[in-house]
């Protein structure tokens, strides 16, 4: 099913939103991913199919934030923040290694190197999401990056912890080792954007 909803918070490729459904499902089975989608307002569960195993998502179609940010919303309820930050690093994982392998493969290998990723981050992000301003700052030698992100419509708590696990495995793809990504700033706590600091060993 593609998505009709209205959109005021943008819209989210199907792609990684696929992968994440396909995580959920595998991880907490069937039961556990219909239970979170029963519970999901009306106006978004009807946006989605359970008699599909991922949802009716197509990985090539856009999705509004809203749906998205709705299921994350039922999948967040009642947990901790360590917990979250847990799902949310092997989710991240999971989503990345399919579509870095998968649909943008050839557009990551491309822009497989710190260097090269710094100046074409802005082009993977927006194969994921209709909105934000990424900057991606590298300097060589230090073996550190920022990256910012700005002006981001479908901005989630989530969402925000899945990108940061994602610049883990992203770098890690690269050949990167022991790599460590720590959240420096997020709106979610009032910040004017989200910042990661992302380390790593040569």
């Amino acid at each position: 099913m593609v998505s009709g909803a209205p959109a005021q918070l943008g819209r989210i490729k199907g792609a990684a939103f696929r992968e994440f459904i396909a995580y959920y499902r595998t991880t907490y089975g069937a039961e556990g991913l219909a239970a979170v989608v029963t519970a999901m307002p009306p106006v978004h569960r009807r946006e989605l199919d359970l008699r599909d195993a991922a949802l009716g998502v197509l990985a090539s179609e856009w999705y509004a934030a809203e749906v998205v940010h709705a299921l994350l919303d039922e999948i967040a309820r009642g947990k901790s923040e360590f917990a979250l930050r847990e799902l949310a690093a092997a989710a991240s994982a999971a989503v990345m290694r399919a579509t870095l392998r998968g649909l943008y493969r050839k557009l990551f290998e491309w822009m497989a190197t710190p260097e090269r990723y710094a100046r074409y981050a802005p082009k993977l992000w927006g194969t994921y999401y209709d909105s934000g301003e990424v900057v991606v700052e590298f300097v060589p030698g230090e073996l550190l990056a920022t990256s910012t992100t700005r002006n981001w419509r479908s901005h989630h708590p989530l969402i925000c912890e899945l990108n940061r696990g994602a610049s883990v495995e992203i770098y890690t793809a690269m050949g990167c080792r022991d790599v460590i990504c720590d959240r420096a700033q997020c709106i979610s706590r009032g910040d004017p954007h989200c910042r990661f600091l992302t380390r790593w060993r040569a």
